[in-house]
């Protein structure tokens, strides 16, 4: 919502171009309207409900099927020409809008990614120039060294950017400050896992809000934490550390799973904890003796 008025996330948008493509008619108004009138009629009991959801299966489910067998790619790219308008708009100055503006011989077009959609050069991997799907239009001068704009922190209006650094890409709540000293804005790593073409501002808004508290654990009352550090993402526990297959688990690992991942890793065989080596160390002295 937007000054009370309802906006299209770029998944919307796609699921809404993918159903207008391959399912215009069930999206079309004659459809809907005849099938308000069958409704009214099965409501009035003029119409047997079965009979209907017959004849609506009869032609919906040769359809999905045939839509089911086509390949991804095909998809991509009818998805990709029947969006062009919206992706690729035409520019002032007459030029091809699909070029990519760092190559400047590569063509954009509709891409998917583990995370989303989003826009890229098919000159990759020579020509990594990627833009989120529903982003504004790239200029010819604008190569993607420079931030990105992903889109507007709801919570604070301030805008989330990507950006590179000495230390590879990450995220950015807000700009930097123009006084010298001042606090840094709040960033976050681009993970390794997570591919700059397919970042997008909700994905954004979760890595910025890392280390996040899972809950306390139930034995020892103290939290569990999710973040992502040097070597990957990881839960934290006091003072232990258990390691995360990917950054998704870093997001949405729950409490059951932490403490779990938590008691392996604790009754793993061979780990001798701190107690344990101090027991040891008499024997040890006592046997250096002899």
């Amino acid at each position: 919502m937007d000054k009370n008025r309802f906006l299209p996330e770029d998944k919307g948008r796609l699921v809404t171009a993918f159903l207008e493509k391959f399912f215009a008619r069930y999206v079309g108004y004659d459809f809907t309207a005849d099938l308000e009138n069958q409704l009214d009629a099965i409501s009035a009991g003029d119409l047997a409900w079965k009979q209907v959801l017959r004849d609506f299966w009869a032609d919906f489910q040769p359809k999905t099927k045939e839509i089911l067998d086509q390949r991804p790619s095909d998809v991509v790219e009818a998805l990709d020409r029947f969006l062009e308008p919206l992706l690729f708009p035409a520019r002032a100055d007459g030029s091809d809008p699909r070029l990519c503006p760092t190559c400047q011989q590569g063509r954009l077009s509709l891409k998917t990614g583990k995370f989303g959609a989003f826009i890229g050069c098919s000159n990759y991997p020579e020509c990594k120039y990627t833009r989120p799907f529903g982003a504004e239009d790239a200029t010819a001068d604008a190569a993607n060294d420079g931030p990105q704009l992903l889109g507007t922190d709801p919570a604070t209006g301030l805008p989330v950017t990507l950006r590179t650094g000495r230390f590879g890409r990450y995220v950015q709540l807000g700009e930097d400050p123009a006084e010298k000293g001042a606090p840094k804005p709040p960033r976050a790593s681009l993970p390794r896992d997570v591919p700059a073409e397919a970042l997008s501002l909700e994905l954004a808004l979760r890595l910025l809000s890392l280390p996040r508290t899972i809950g306390q654990h139930p034995e020892t009352g103290k939290p569990i934490t999710a973040s992502i550090g040097r070597f990957g993402p990881y839960i934290a526990h006091d003072g232990a550390y258990v390691s995360l297959k990917s950054t998704e688990d870093a997001l949405t690992i729950g409490m059951n799973q932490a403490v779990v991942a938590l008691a392996d890793k604790a009754n793993r065989p061979g780990r001798a904890g701190p107690s344990a080596l101090r027991d040891l160390a008499p024997t040890r002295r006592a046997r250096r003796s002899k």
